[in-house]
Parts: structure tokens; sequence; C-alpha cells
């Protein structure tokens, strides 16, 4: 087994992908991501079970002329585990990883830009607050008020 693999924060992180951008939303903290540039590789090698090796090596192989690679893989993965949206898991891929064509452009360090403005409304979801009667839930209505009608 490859060693420093990781995965997606499942079930307490969702992301969608676009085509020069990943959006992803935490619910533990309310907070939403925005990766971009080389960070988008990233993730969607992340998203495969790669270990950070097999990432580095990865984009190694689509920019070869760029010295920081590693090091900015490394640095990116430490941003997403600081943020709590990956996590280190047991597993990796023994499968072939897709290809990683290299940008007409060259290198695009991996941007993670965090944003909170919304947190407070995701925090206050009723759905996080789902018991095994689902939601939503009629207030028990205290047996005293029942009473006089």
């Amino acid at each position: 087994m490859e060693a420093n693999s990781y995965r997606v924060n499942t079930p307490h992180v969702v992301y969608e992908s676009f085509a020069d951008e990943v959006i992803a939303v935490s619910f533990l903290d309310g907070s939403y991501y925005s990766i971009r540039g080389a960070g988008i590789e990233i993730w969607k090698l992340l998203c495969t079970g790669a270990s950070v090796d097999r990432i580095a090596a990865q984009l190694q192989r689509a920019y070869p002329d760029e010295p920081s690679v590693r090091e900015a893989v490394s640095n990116f993965l430490q941003k997403l585990l600081n943020h709590s949206l990956i996590t280190t898991t047991e597993e990796s891929a023994t499968s072939s990883l897709p290809d990683t064509p290299p940008n007409p452009a060259g290198f695009a360090p991996p941007i993670l830009e965090a944003y909170t403005d919304m947190q407070d409304l995701m925090l206050l979801d009723p759905i996080h607050e789902v018991g095994e009667d689902g939601w939503p839930q009629r207030a028990a209505v205290p047996s005293s008020a029942g009473a006089n009608e």
C-alpha cells in the first residue's frame, strides 16, 4: 500500500466539478471552497484514491519543466486537510490513474479559496437536525394546552 493516501471527507463534504473550477461545500463548518489551477487535477486524482506520491508523479509527468510540482501538491493537500475537506485513508488506487493533459499555458499552482459568508445559513439549515422521524416535525403540544379546548 502506498503511504499518504487521502480521500474526500464524505459525507461531510460535497463537491461539483466544472471545467475551470471545483466547488466544495463543508457541512462541518458551513464554508464553501473554490479549487482552481492544478488543484482541479489534484482533486480529481484524490477522488481516484491516489497517494501523494502518485499525484505528484502524475503532475510531474504532465509538467516536466516545473521543479515545484511536488512541493505545490504537498502544500495544497495540507490546506485541504486543514479545512477538513479530505481525510487520510488506508485505501489507495491500484489501477492506472486518468491522464493529466498538460495545460498549454503551463503549470498553474493549485488554488484553494475559502468563503465563509454563508456559514450562518448553512449551519442553521434544519436538515442538519434530522432525527429518526425525519423532517419537518410538528412541535409537541403541551398536554395542558388541549384541556380547555
